[in-house]
């Protein structure tokens, strides 16, 4: 049985970047002269090839290259953007995920399992294909923004209950995630409870579904959840 709730978000402003402080002029001249031979470099050396943040590559069970960084002393890893420069899929478009992506638990790599332990903020932004996502039961936290601009990404399924339970804040939470434009959140039996803030600002929000009971005391604290 699966337990279906309704509930509308409440709406905030966004976060504003701040402004970047002037630069004096003398600087800013031997940056751009830095510029300068860099692109000068990249010309004289067309095969150089960006920094690559992660460690591998390897394919999910629903069909998408995943990039992975081996969290340092640990059998762990992050899930992460390719292109370390611009922190994004910049210059490997052609294998941004799409679609429906079922993100596993575990990950083999040279001959050992690794725990798929985390996302990092910008993971996922700007894969305009995205539709659906499937977080696992083994996974621990999603960054902020790790799913930003994905505006065909309306429905996420969540199996882990320590990232259910840890947006706790304003500034931690499932938009912040996922973005403002998912319509469907539904929660695994594992999930027991949920942080106070999850739905905060969730404005386009149209439900919520919960494969078994959800704890009490969560639903009263999410202050998102209607009869």
């Amino acid at each position: 049985m699966r337990y279906l709730y309704k509930f509308t978000g409440t709406k905030a402003k966004n976060p504003q970047p701040s402004s970047a402080p002037k630069q004096e002029t003398q600087k800013a001249h031997r940056g751009l002269l830095a510029l300068g031979t860099l692109f000068i470099l990249l010309a004289l050396c067309p095969n150089v090839s960006t920094a690559q943040a992660f460690d591998f590559w390897a394919q999910c069970s629903t069909g998408q290259n995943l990039c992975y960084k081996i969290i340092s002393g640990t059998n762990n890893v992050a899930l992460t953007y390719p292109d370390e420069s611009t922190h994004s899929w910049n210059g490997y478009a052609s294998n941004k995920p799409w679609g429906f992506m079922a993100l596993p638990d575990s990950v083999l790599y040279n001959g050992t399992y690794y725990r798929v332990y985390g996302i990092v903020g910008n993971a996922f932004a700007h894969c305009t294909e995205l539709t659906d996502v499937v977080i696992p039961r083994a996974m621990h936290y999603i960054d902020n923004y790790a799913f930003w601009d994905c505006p065909n990404l309306l429905s996420v399924v969540i199996n882990s209950n320590e990232v259910a339970s840890s947006m706790e804040w304003v500034m931690d939470n499932l938009r912040l995630a996922f973005g403002n434009q998912v319509k469907r959140y539904s929660f695994g039996s594992p999930v027991t409870e949920i942080g106070f803030y999850a739905f905060h600002s969730s404005t386009n929000l149209e439900e919520v579904s919960f494969a078994g009971p959800l704890h009490a005391s969560a639903k009263m604290r999410s202050g998102t959840v209607l009869a």
